[in-house]
């Protein structure tokens, strides 16, 4: 359970968050469960990192700019945000603008992990470490 602050609690504002397994994003979005967000994340989802081999993220990202509401992305370090970004750039075919520049998160995790990956740019992780903002263009 969420606990809202008062002001929310006094508006009866409320949290809805939907868990989609087994279904991408975009095959989410035009089945009759579909609820319209105002406001999309994808948490540290290295877009960059995919396979030529049927990559859905530009499926994906399509479907979330035509919605046109805020997409937030995290990412484990800056190079890879920018790496996230330059394939978004690439892989989408539907306007887009950027609301919020590639930076670092004041709300990143602060529980090291360890980096296997790319150890000489950065050997320890942390969750959503820095984030953009981006939206389709209206």
């Amino acid at each position: 359970m969420i606990i809202l602050c008062p002001t929310c609690r006094v508006e009866k504002r409320r949290v809805v968050f939907h868990f989609h397994d087994r279904q991408f994003y975009h095959q989410y979005a035009t089945s009759d469960d579909f609820t319209r967000p105002d406001i999309v994340c994808a948490f540290n989802p290295s877009i960059n990192r995919s396979s030529s081999y049927d990559d859905t993220w530009s499926s994906t990202i399509n479907c979330i700019f035509k919605l046109k509401v805020p997409f937030v992305i995290t990412a484990y370090t800056m190079n890879e945000m920018l790496r996230d970004f330059t394939s978004i750039k690439t892989s989408s075919k539907v306007e887009f603008n950027t609301v919020s520049e590639a930076k670092f998160n004041p709300f990143a995790s602060v529980r090291p992990d360890r980096n296997f990956i790319s150890d000489d740019e950065m050997p320890l992780l942390f969750k959503n470490y820095c984030y953009m903002v981006l939206i389709g263009a209206f």
